[in-house]
């Protein structure tokens, strides 16, 4: 017994030598393990940061080009074929982004001023930072920074599986209210189309469908995008100009 003891100790002192040496070697460690356990992550942290300096490399290009069509937005765009949906089509999501790192980011984005469209789909992270009413006055900040001659595409917060995600069950009836106001304010405001598909992908209890996501109740699998791709080809066909239609190819 005192040998088994004594070797579950050694093994203990090696792993634990072993996890100093990486975090005086490797600082980042650190913040990774933070990252794994979710402790104290801070709302707008390195990943941003290091997107957004790829997305600025990209718009300084998009200046060149005619007509982009810009995707602006959390992991639901992030993971979005865009090339898929328009020609042109640019990704600018940041998985883990709210309605802040938005508001921070998109006045940086030159391109905007010359884009054919916006796609905007944000504020499902925001739920664990602020109220309802604050997210919804950050909507309507975000609105005002993107020109009124620009087609608005304003994507709904996508239901989850309260089945699997049990602890976010009360956020059910919060993406209703967001979605509502997100649906009232872009009825207000002209060239401005709501984009909403939570029927297609919602079960018969209002959770976004087992088939349709990863594992985790919340973020869309391949075949999830398919129907995201579709539906949203299908909107850019009905509001852009028809020329454009025919360059379009499937996935």
């Amino acid at each position: 017994m005192l040998k088994m003891l004594i070797k579950v100790f050694i093994v203990y002192l090696v792993i634990l030598h072993a996890v100093i040496a990486a975090f005086i070697f490797n600082p980042r460690v650190v913040d990774k393990i933070r990252e794994i356990l979710d402790f104290d992550k801070p709302e707008i942290g390195r990943n941003y940061f290091e997107m957004l300096e790829y997305h600025l490399r990209i718009d300084n290009s998009l200046l060149k080009i005619q007509d982009p069509v810009l995707f602006i937005g959390d992991s639901a765009i992030q993971s979005l074929c865009v090339p898929c949906i328009i020609p042109n089509a640019v990704n600018f999501g940041i998985g883990r982004d709210t309605t802040l790192g938005v508001l921070k980011r998109i006045r940086k984005y030159r391109s905007i001023h010359h884009a054919k469209a916006i796609v905007l789909q944000v504020g499902f992270n925001d739920l664990r930072y602020r109220s309802d009413n604050d997210i919804i006055d950050s909507y309507e900040k975000i609105f005002s920074l993107i020109p009124q001659d620009k087609l608005l595409v304003v994507g709904a917060i996508w239901p989850i599986d309260a089945n699997v995600r049990k602890d976010l069950k009360d956020y059910h009836e919060r993406i209703g209210i967001l979605n509502h106001a997100l649906e009232s304010k872009c009825y207000l405001r002209s060239n401005c189309k709501y984009f909403n598909i939570i029927n297609i992908l919602s079960d018969n209890e209002g959770n976004l469908r087992p088939d349709l996501h990863i594992g985790d109740g919340v973020h869309l699998n391949a075949d999830g995008y398919e129907i995201v791709i579709e539906a949203m080809r299908a909107l850019f066909s009905r509001s852009l100009d028809k020329s454009l239609s025919s360059e379009w190819k499937s996935c």
